[in-house]
């Protein structure tokens, strides 16, 4: 086929595709690449008619070598065909390197399909085959296979070349890159194949340049340099499990990614100083799953489009780094969101992330963003998170729905940030690491088995006015200093295993606990591992604690809680003093509750209309004095022993002091049993 007429084939066949492109107004359209070629002259037509790689004058045949010296002395377009006699399929077998292309040809194998065999080259740093120099400008290789290099074909340092349907295959190990473009800029790749290759495109400071309809899976595609304006449109660079599919570094920015299948990769798009790209359409499902990675990882970029993407069974989906003053929305929000704080750059997103395992979306290293508005939501089994922070200052994540995620915010090393006004119900939520100062407000947290957990090193968070009804552990503090758990609605919680209560306390005395709703909950503020401390009621004083005085005031109404109202666990020195720890409605549960301490006093506490009004199990060297018990039982079991119970008041009781512990030593002195059945 003579060039001008497979030119023309080849326009037909680029501005069909370009009507299925969709791309944003920063992105360049697909360059008429063809067209610049139009109106040359081809001075002279080439036959390789021997599959040596020689250089005889007096042989009587042409061989590949031959023919690009000829052409590179022939000034102009030329062309260089195959006519090898014999059937077939041919091979030739390279001595070296071939020469350099430095003068524009067109490389045709359609004819007679041709392998170049450049085994000699596999784990050598030579590209067997390059392009180069201003005078090598609109050169074509087509219908080509080459085989077995560790560096496949390369441009550099001229634009306007094409190659299409090429095949750059490599047996044995996987290793080396397919096709190298370096210094040059409206470069044509298409319907080409790489296999077994760590890159299958590799650009450097190139621009303008079309990467389209590439079969290279297990591949990659790479951009890096001050490459930029370039469009990587319907690749299959799936498979990829422990890489990145395709890798934008290019500080030209502008890209145009779509319609690309980056399926089953470690990660399917990474980013990365390299702004204004498109992500358009591309099938990103089943991806980073053994890898830590993204579907999608974004450095900086905050003028990035992201639309039409799939995600599907992803384990992570959109992973954010280094954003800054960034108000981050979906195109529709699911629930109505505020104005951005004045200076904050609005980046809106399409991208459903129902079906990412794992992390939906995930900040790494930012400040000052809102995340608001997003349904981040699961379908199928309940698994993976919402939105995780892994370090971050002053982030805000508002009005937006993690339903059946295990974990709707995470939060690691951040500080000075709010989670408010959000639908995360069922799910858990946690701020750990050098977490603190941060605010958890108005948010629907009911039916959580941990609602929110506060293990941040820090500490100092308020925890306020959130729905954490009917949840089995509505605030759990583990190890967090001087936090407040204030005016949170905790009714109803559920009893789903021996720990769980309405505020589960570890590790800490500074903390202050006041006007949350316990009605009808099953326990209400466990204390573990704590010591040195007297807990008192904040009836008329300011609740929190005081380091002076080791005392801690709480302001709770435990009269409707159904189970244990206090519960002490591996404590040391702890005093009950002056709590009203009575039940309104039928006699159930226990005022206080001991277990595995020492040292503990209870005193001047009143548990009117418990089953148990002190009980102590494995508890030993404590007192219980001067409290109201009457109509109460009491006791102390297992390893328990060396107490006293003293000035009591147990009138009416069942069982009024029960002495079970196997240590035994314990003195019973001075209390009221009167009118009980067993004193």
């Amino acid at each position: 086929m003579l060039i001008r007429s497979w030119m023309k084939s080849l326009r037909t066949t680029l501005a069909a595709s370009r009507t299925h492109a969709r791309r944003s107004q920063n992105c360049r359209p697909l360059s008429p690449l063809i067209d610049s070629l139009e109106p040359r002259t081809l001075l002279s037509a080439i036959s390789v008619t021997s599959n040596l790689d020689t250089i005889d004058a007096s042989d009587g045949v042409t061989t590949l070598r031959e023919a690009i010296l000829e052409s590179n002395a022939t000034p102009g377009a030329d062309s260089i065909a195959f006519a090898i006699p014999g059937s077939g399929p041919h091979t030739i077998t390279l001595a070296g390197v071939l020469p350099d292309v430095t003068d524009t040809v067109e490389i045709d194998g359609s004819a007679q399909p041709v392998t170049i065999d450049a085994s000699i080259l596999i784990e050598t740093n030579d590209s067997p085959l390059e392009i180069t120099g201003v005078n090598a400008a609109g050169s074509v290789v087509r219908h080509l296979t080459l085989a077995d290099s560790f560096l496949g074909l390369g441009v550099s340092d001229t634009d306007h070349v094409v190659l299409d349907d090429v095949s750059l295959l490599r047996s044995g190990v996987r290793r080396g890159y397919g096709f190298t473009v370096s210094g040059s800029s409206e470069i044509t790749i298409s319907n080409s194949t790489v296999s077994n290759r760590w890159l299958g495109v590799r650009l450097i400071d190139t621009t303008m340049s079309d990467i389209i309809d590439n079969n290279m899976p297990g591949t990659a595609i790479a951009d890096t340099g001050v490459s930029g304006s370039n469009n990587i449109l319907r690749n299959d660079v799936s498979g990829n499990t422990t890489g990145t599919a395709i890798a934008i570094f290019g500080t030209g920015g502008n890209n145009l990614i779509e319609g690309n299948n980056a399926s089953a990769s470690g990660i399917g798009v990474e980013l990365r100083r390299s702004t204004g790209n498109s992500l358009i359409n591309n099938d990103f499902s089943n991806s980073s799953l053994s890898v830590i990675g993204a579907a999608v990882r974004i450095a900086v970029d905050d003028q990035v489009t992201i639309s039409g993407n799939n995600f599907d069974g992803s384990k992570n989906g959109i992973e954010f780094v280094d954003f800054q003053n960034v108000f981050l929305t979906p195109d529709v929000p699911v629930m109505p969101i505020p104005a951005p704080t004045p200076g904050m750059t609005i980046l809106s997103i399409d991208a459903d992330l129902t079906g990412v395992t794992s992390a939906a979306l995930t900040l790494v290293n930012a400040s000052n963003v809102t995340v608001a508005g997003f349904d981040l939501s699961r379908t199928g089994s309940r698994s993976g998170f919402g939105i995780t922070v892994d370090t971050g200052s002053n982030i805000t994540i508002q009005n937006t729905s993690t339903l059946n995620r295990q974990y709707g915010v995470f939060l690691e090393n951040v500080t000075a940030s709010s989670v408010i006004r959000n639908d995360l119900r069922g799910t858990w939520t946690t701020e750990t690491g050098a977490s603190g100062d941060n605010t958890w407000s108005d948010n629907d947290l009911s039916g959580s088995s941990f609602a929110i957990g506060l293990r941040g090193t820090i500490g100092g968070t308020t925890v306020s006015n959130n729905n954490l009804t009917n949840s089995a552990n509505p605030v759990f503090v583990f190890r967090s200093p001087a936090n407040h758990i204030v005016d949170n609605n905790m009714s109803g919680q559920i009893i789903n295993s021996q720990q769980a209560s309405s505020i589960q306390v570890i590790g800490v005395t500074d903390i202050e606990i006041a006007r949350n709703d316990f009605t009808n909950g099953g326990r209400g503020i466990r204390f573990e591992d704590v010591s040195a401390v007297t807990i008192v009621s904040a009836t008329g004083t300011t609740a929190g604690y005081n380091a002076l005085t080791n005392t801690l005031a709480i302001n709770a109404d435990f009269s409707t809680i159904t189970s244990e109202a206090i519960t002490l666990v591996d404590t040391v020195d702890v005093t009950i003093d002056g709590l009203d720890l009575s039940r309104v409605g039928n006699r159930s549960g226990v005022g206080v509750k001991a277990i595995t301490s020492s040292d503990v006093t209870v005193r001047n506490t009143a548990t009117a209309n418990r089953a148990y009004g002190v009980f102590l199990d494995s508890v030993i060297n404590s007192f219980v004095m001067n409290n109201d018990l009457r109509g109460s039982w009491t006791t102390e079991t297992g390893a328990s022993g060396g107490n006293t119970w003293s000035v009591n008041d147990l009138s009416g009781s069942s069982y009024a002091i029960s002495l079970r512990g196997s240590i035994g030593g314990t003195t019973v002195s001075g209390n009221n049993l009167t009118n009980s059945t067993n004193p």
